[in-house]
């Protein structure tokens, strides 16, 4: 049986096997789709395997010391799941022991996400008709978004990129010209004037910066560890791919290019492919700890 103990200086649940090792530290158990969660894994000896397993999907834990003992992370938990409880299995291996395996509950509660009616008319309409078109622009920011960087770039927490009031917030139910529900919102849109400054993020390389039909001009900056940020439907794009850009530095200018329906920008961050809710990496102290 796993031991369960608070540390209140990490403000996080941590969880060992019987022989008390490895110790893995959680942000949290209980989250909502959209949430990330910060994960922290110490060992007494180097490890040689060190597997994260959650809803299907093997993730990712990074070396934060030379000898191999310490990993951290981040587990995005998708937008889509349903309320329940879900499993992450934790398995590390060191050189002279056999695997071992601890199994962690999840408890996902209902995100009670909101639904948000667009009507789209003229060239809109027809863009967003062209289905292949969006679905082949998004594999490609989905292809970009499995990039798994072991440097982390960050420094400091997130910045909103934008001043301005949020319009639609994350997993909201998109609903396009009276339709049935077409797909989630990955991002929160921020509205302001057209060419309002659009700001990093945070600091990162900046892996994509291109006019894309359905998506607009688009920016995607890595942060490392599997961290990446997207802006969207830009005006003006004033950084180039491979660029390295600081927190709180001018990006590009807010715009409604692509099947926009009025001037603003929409950001996301995603963790290792999974589309996570951008705003506690503003407000969370826990998520930064680098």
């Amino acid at each position: 049986m796993p031991v369960l103990r608070l540390v209140l200086f990490l403000v996080c649940i941590s969880f060992s096997s019987i022989t008390a090792e490895p110790i893995v530290s959680l942000s949290s158990t209980n989250v909502k789709p959209g949430s990330t969660i910060k994960i922290h894994l110490k060992n007494r000896t180097p490890l040689q395997t060190c597997i994260l397993q959650f809803d299907r999907k093997n993730l990712t834990l990074f070396p934060t010391d030379a000898r191999n003992d310490q990993f951290d992370g981040y587990i995005g938990i998708p937008r889509f799941l349903t309320p329940g409880t879900y499993t992450l299995s934790v398995i590390t291996q060191t050189q002279t022991s056999l695997p071992e395996k601890i199994e962690i509950p999840i408890t996902v509660q209902d995100g009670k996400f909101p639904y948000s009616h667009i009507t789209l008319i003229g060239t809109k309409k027809t863009l967003f008709e062209k289905e292949d078109l969006l679905s082949n622009e998004s594999k490609q920011i989905e292809k970009i978004f499995n990039t798994l960087t072991p440097k982390l770039y960050i420094s400091e927490s997130f910045i909103k990129p934008a001043p301005g009031k949020i319009s639609t917030g994350f997993g909201a139910y998109r609903i396009y010209n009276q339709q049935k529900e077409t797909q989630r919102h990955a991002g929160i849109d921020i509205v302001n004037k057209i060419n309002c400054p659009i700001m990093a993020s945070n600091t990162g390389k900046v892996v994509f910066a291109q006019s894309l039909q359905t998506h607009g001009n688009t920016i995607i900056i890595d942060h490392g560890w599997g961290i990446l940020s997207i802006y969207n439907h830009l005006n003006a794009i004033l950084v180039s791919p491979n660029q390295t850009v600081k927190v709180g530095e001018r990006i590009g200018l807010m715009g409604s290019t692509g099947l926009s329906t009025g001037t603003h920008v929409h950001w996301g961050i995603s963790v290792q492919g999974t589309r996570v809710d951008p705003s506690p990496w503003i407000t969370s102290t826990v998520l930064y700890n680098p």
